[in-house]
């Protein structure tokens, strides 16, 4: 349990079938600059209110990439969960547990892995302006609606369906080198390096 904690500019690579963080019980709770690469699942929220993931990666867990269960006022920004093992967001939440995902980069890869996995009852989802990539029969979502589970396999009948994600895209985004969990994107325009302090440029075409 924590209140008023800000987690920033750490990365987490823990070992297999370790979640990287778990937030607990907990409010008013701020994650930004913070990396996951790897592990059983990646950043885990439960029964806790107010907690902001902002400008934050999580590649390559085993399980899903953000979990959030049972917490309230939950925003979940500028983020890039890719090619997780199960779904990119788990929610199963009550209906007055409200969750924000917004200006996101998610990739889901594989037979029926879903970005979002919705459990009974977690309508209470809010998703606009990101990027829903699918890839090798994934899904933008699975939902548990009325004892069964529905299937949305593209960004369009997700959208159309659940009024979510209607000003979202589905490209594949130009990273670095996902596989090693660096995810900043190329660009022939030029971008930022904090390295250096300036901008450099980039061969932005398929590899």
């Amino acid at each position: 349990s924590a209140q008023g904690v800000q987690v920033r500019n750490i990365r987490f690579q823990p070992k297999s079938g370790v979640t990287a963080a778990f937030i607990g019980n907990s409010e008013d709770i701020l994650f930004e600059y913070v990396d996951v690469l790897g592990g059983g699942s990646g950043i885990s929220v439960e029964g806790s209110s107010n907690v902001f993931l902002r400008n934050f990666s999580v590649v390559g867990a085993m399980t899903n990439g953000v979990d959030l269960t049972d917490s309230y006022n939950t925003r979940v920004e500028y983020g890039t969960i890719w090619s997780n093992g199960a779904a990119q967001i788990a929610l199963s939440m009550k209906s007055n547990e409200l969750v924000v995902v917004n200006h996101c980069i998610m990739g889901s890869f594989g037979l029926r892995k879903p970005i979002y996995r919705m459990a009974v009852g977690s309508n209470n989802l809010v998703a606009n302006f990101n990027n829903l990539y699918l890839g090798n029969g994934a899904l933008a979502a699975l939902a548990t609606e009325k004892g069964f589970l529905r299937e949305y396999n593209s960004l369009g009948r997700w959208s159309v369906v659940s009024g979510q994600d209607s000003h979202s895209l589905s490209h594949l985004p130009q990273f670095a080198n996902a596989g090693a969990g660096d995810v900043h994107l190329k660009s022939s325009a030029g971008r930022f390096d904090p390295a250096i302090g300036g901008y450099v440029t980039e061969d932005s075409a398929n590899e």
